[in-house]
């Protein structure tokens, strides 16, 4: 088995950018009920999505999606879904007629994606579309692009005078060739301007959707009866010999909890488990380690996991909000609340959970802002942006470098 160096995003999409929402279930869950029952003032009667997703993983899992149901690969007619997780579908995707797909996060369809007739698509700022193979739309078509789509085939539109894209806030980039529209047309760019400032995104779409030797499919941890439940699955192995689980306090030195072995040479689904009977207290971190019978390894990327049972003054130490803007150039504004005083790290990390860059700032009791404008040396990327005081570190938050 090879050892090779992964990439930023494909490995947030096949573990982390996957189980990272893990972390922050009880928050999503609070505001996915406000989203879809109490909405935000005009818009709080609409209808709520038919199907959304509640953590990171593929597309057929069940536990991917909101009532433990996951919605069929060829949707159905009038069939709305929401991605507020990252969703992988390993093959192709349709779509029926009179649907609407909405990407609050990032979808990766390892195949083709065909939309039906008057089913429309949004991309919301910060989402990300991924098609490895050909895009296809029928007829009466709406695609609104706030945020990245990446196409490695070709991007087809059956309607030229009825099919609509609106990319002014996005970018589109395609390996193949756009028809039937002329605006998508235009403001396409072609994979290489796409291998840049998205490099791992240009991986995805070159490599697949898994640049382990070992295909992992997923790693996610939850808290399970006090105690912490990880599980992980495998597409294929090849001279696999073991996994280790690994932990850590804040999500840069970690220790080994507990080893599984390895199926060795497997092809096809393989799923594993590890339960940490003696979790920390707090937030903690969780990475997997993958080791071969010749002693190269990989990491999977970070997941993180906030235990129930810790007491009330531990709970929502920090809050941190959304900061703005969201992507940015040069710097952004970040808000957060602090349940004491003292010394805080603003801090932001690449999806292999590597710190790229800090600032100290004074923290006081209560609401504070703080303009970050130490992030003008990074490459255009994405960025996981958390507070950390005291030991105690808070939920992360996606953010993106133009």
């Amino acid at each position: 088995m090879k050892s090779k160096t992964s990439t930023k995003l494909t490995q947030k999409l096949t573990w982390q950018y996957m189980a990272a929402g893990v972390a922050v279930a009880g928050i999503v869950a609070v505001g996915l009920f406000i989203y879809l029952n109490l909405g935000t003032g005009e818009d709080s009667e609409a209808a709520p999505p038919d199907y959304y997703s509640i953590e990171s993983g593929f597309w057929t899992d069940n536990p991917t999606w909101a009532g433990g149901v996951a919605p069929n690969v060829n949707v159905p007619n009038g069939t709305d879904i929401e991605i507020f997780y990252t969703v992988i579908q390993i093959d192709d995707l349709t779509w029926g007629a009179n649907g609407e797909l909405i990407i609050t996060d990032t979808l990766v369809v390892n195949g083709d994606l065909h939309m039906g007739n008057n089913s429309d698509i949004t991309i919301n700022s910060g989402g990300v579309l991924v098609v490895t193979g050909n895009f296809s739309a029928q007829n009466k078509i709406v695609v609104g692009n706030g945020g990245i789509i990446a196409i490695g085939g070709n991007m087809t539109f059956s309607n030229s005078t009825q099919d609509t894209y609106n990319g002014s806030a996005g970018n589109l980039y395609v390996g193949g060739s756009v028809t039937g529209n002329i605006a998508a047309n235009g403001d396409k760019a072609s994979l290489s301007d796409l291998q840049g400032p998205h490099p791992t995104l240009f991986d995805i779409i070159d490599q697949g959707w898994s640049v382990l030797p070992v295909k992992l499919l997923y790693f996610r941890a939850k808290e399970q009866d006090k105690t912490v439940l990880t599980e992980w699955a495998t597409a294929e192995e090849m001279n696999n010999d073991y996994f280790t689980v690994e932990r850590s306090t804040d999500g840069q030195s970690f220790q080994a909890v507990g080893t599984v072995r390895g199926a060795g040479n497997h092809h096809g689904h393989q799923q594993y488990s590890y339960t940490d009977e003696s979790p920390l207290a707090g937030t903690a971190y969780y990475r997997l380690k993958q080791t071969d019978y010749d002693g190269k390894f990989e990491y999977s990327a970070i997941v993180t996991v906030s235990l129930a049972f810790q007491s009330q003054q531990q709970q929502n130490t920090i809050t941190l909000h959304a900061p703005s803007p969201n992507p940015f150039q040069q710097d952004f504004s970040v808000a957060f609340e602090l349940a004491t005083d003292g010394m805080v790290e603003v801090r932001l990390m690449n999806l292999r959970g590597n710190i790229v860059a800090s600032e100290q700032v004074e923290g006081y009791a209560g609401r504070n802002q703080y303009n970050f404008s130490n992030a003008q040396h990074l490459p255009s990327d994405v960025y996981l942006l958390s507070i950390v005081q005291n030991h105690t570190t808070s939920k992360s938050i996606r953010v993106i470098k133009k």
